[in-house]
């Protein structure tokens, strides 16, 4: 018996160091394709951030527009504010960043959608001739208010993408 036994030692051994062979290199496939999809995701992330900085830079300019002119807003149906990456990204990002650095987003949104409601009532306010003054007033603080979130918005958006915040070239 103890023959056969000695047989089967060096086949076991061989069978046993292949597997270990197998699954290490599974376990460095694995890992490699992991860290591709991390970068992957990584880029995509930076790159809807990217696009995002420049919708919120955008606004930023058209609050502080509006701060310094209102009348510039008074005219048609012009829509100064603009959340069109937002609404296509959002879910998304949702996925890709995290929640803390997603909730500040959301905020400015949020912000920007009360901003936006309250330059269509001073809009409004204005073609009816109708408490222009107080609108303005209104618009203003709001504006005032997502000058400050858009702040707060772009510092995370740049500490993801890795970027000192004077740095606003990007």
């Amino acid at each position: 018996m103890s023959g056969g036994l000695s047989l089967w030692v060096p086949i076991v051994s061989a069978i046993g160091s292949l597997g270990l062979g197998a699954f290490v290199g599974a376990l460095v496939a694995h890992w490699l394709q992991a860290r591709t999809e991390r970068q992957r995701a990584n880029s995509e992330r930076d790159g809807l951030l990217r696009l995002l900085l420049h919708e919120m830079r955008f606004n930023a300019g058209m609050c502080l527009s509006f701060k310094h002119n209102p009348g510039l807003f008074t005219a048609g149906n012009l829509e100064p504010l603009r959340s069109d990456v937002w609404e296509d990204v959002r879910v998304r990002l949702a996925d890709l960043l995290k929640y803390e650095d997603f909730v500040h987003l959301a905020t400015y949104y949020s912000y920007l959608q009360a901003a936006k409601i309250s330059l269509e009532s001073f809009q409004a306010a204005h073609h009816r001739k109708y408490d222009e003054d107080r609108w303005s007033e209104s618009t203003k603080a709001h504006m005032e208010i997502l000058l400050d979130e858009v702040d707060v918005a772009d510092a995370v958006a740049r500490r993801i993408l890795g970027r000192r915040a004077e740095d606003s070239s990007a």
